[in-house]
Order: structure tokens, then sequence, then C-alpha cells
């Protein structure tokens, strides 16, 4: 969090490219309320990915959990942003397998009603 805290912010909104849910050799493990609130995220922007599509991908790097674990790790991170989206009262965009372009054009779209609504309590 420090680390994050520290980087200088050129802009209003920082991106942050990370993870709901960690998995350890103890189990998954959701992450901390406390780093949530000290990150202070207006906006969370969840994406999935097909269970096949993982396993392909995570397979050649020795990890070997069947595509029936990761749909339930999914789901379970899933559950953690809507949790946390609830907690903090800021919206939460699920995507599924999107395209980069499509991604950044989500993005732009809300980080424009972020600047919409910060501009109305400006006022």
């Amino acid at each position: 969090v420090d680390a994050l805290q520290a980087l200088p912010r050129q802009k209003p909104y920082q991106l942050i490219d990370g993870h709901a849910l960690i998995e350890t050799t103890q189990g998954p493990f959701a992450v901390p309320d406390a780093f949530f609130d000290a990150i202070q995220p207006s906006l969370l922007i969840h994406v999935e990915d097909l269970p096949e599509d993982l396993y392909k991908r995570r397979f050649p790097l020795g990890m070997l959990a069947p595509p029936e674990e990761l749909a339930a790790l999914a789901t379970m991170e899933r559950a953690v942003c809507e949790r946390v989206a609830a907690r903090l009262h800021i919206p939460l965009v699920i995507m599924v397998s999107p395209t980069p372009g499509a991604f950044a054009q989500v993005l732009a779209q809300e980080l424009e009603k972020l600047s919409a609504r910060s501009s109305a309590k400006d006022r």
C-alpha cells in the first residue's frame, strides 16, 4: 500500500491492475479490507475469463488447478469485488474476456462518469 501511495499522481485517477483474491499454498484469501480502505478506489473493474482459457495460460507455468477449480476461484473473486464495491459505495464493472479495445472503451466511459460525478459534487 505504501508503494502505491508513494507513486506520483499526474492525473486525477490511477489505474491499478491487481486481484481481489490471492492464491497461496494454504488456499485462497480475499485481499483484506484494509488494503482497499488505504487505496480508496473510485471504481472496480472485474475482468473474468473462461476457465478453460485460464487453464491454458496457467498450465505451462506449473499451475495445475483444473478448470472447475478455476471457475470456483473466479466466482470467489467476483464475490469479493461485489462486496468491496458495495461496502465502499463505488461502481463495479464486470467484463468477460474483453479485447484491449473494449476494455479501453469501457474504462474511458467509466472515467468520464466519475469526472461528471466529481464535477457535480464540486458545484
